[in-house]
């Protein structure tokens, strides 16, 4: 398959950082100096192909180097930008996260005039929208499940840390009492020898 991110993945001058999923790469056709492309190494054409922990973590990276784009290039925004298909102008057939670095007065345009939709067309896609959620509750609701667990697990594990800190200050308090006690002990030895007839 020719595709041009599965060609980036070799290109090590043009990679910023790599995991065992993600790469994050300088875009080499940018429409500004310093934009980012994030792509999983396993080639997706579509969004909706990514298994949900892919996405996951495409969201945190996605994140965490616009914050760098901030801090290293002094943006003044950043646009997170995806095409998801042809018809969304996606022009490389392997879904990715563009991070692009925004400054004022930088000539980059993503603006459109919005369409004057009847308010009835409005309506009736709404409706549409809602009625094919209805099957996905299950998964919304296993979704927060999922994570009120990781939440609990995440209590848990800080009051374990917090008891392993509480554990370790007992012990070293209990090491500083047989010390003192240790040096009583030789001070009144010593005492009890040295002492004058």
């Amino acid at each position: 398959m020719d595709c041009a991110y599965c060609k980036l993945k070799e290109m090590n001058e043009t990679k910023i950082f790599e995991d065992e999923d993600i790469i994050i790469a300088v875009n080499p056709f940018p429409i500004v100096e310093g934009e980012i492309v994030v792509f999983t190494k396993k080639h997706y054409t579509i969004l909706e192909e990514i298994p949900d922990s892919l996405i996951e973590k495409m969201g945190f990276y996605s994140k965490y180097f616009s914050m760098i784009l901030f801090e290293s290039l002094k943006c003044e925004g950043t646009n997170i930008y995806a095409e998801n298909g042809n018809s969304a102008g996606q022009l490389i057939p392997h879904f990715s996260i563009s991070l692009i670095p925004r400054w004022k007065d930088d000539n980059v345009n993503f603006s459109w005039i919005p369409k004057q939709i009847p308010k009835d067309s409005i309506d009736n896609a709404l409706k549409i929208l809602k009625e094919n959620l209805v099957f996905e509750e299950t998964l919304v609701e296993s979704k927060n499940k999922e994570i009120k667990n990781d939440k609990i697990n995440d209590e848990i594990i800080e009051e374990n840390k917090i008891e392993k800190r509480n554990e370790t200050k007992r012990e070293k308090t209990e090491k500083e009492k047989l010390k003192e006690n240790e040096e009583e002990i030789d001070y009144r030895y010593e005492n009890y020898f040295n002492r004058q007839p």
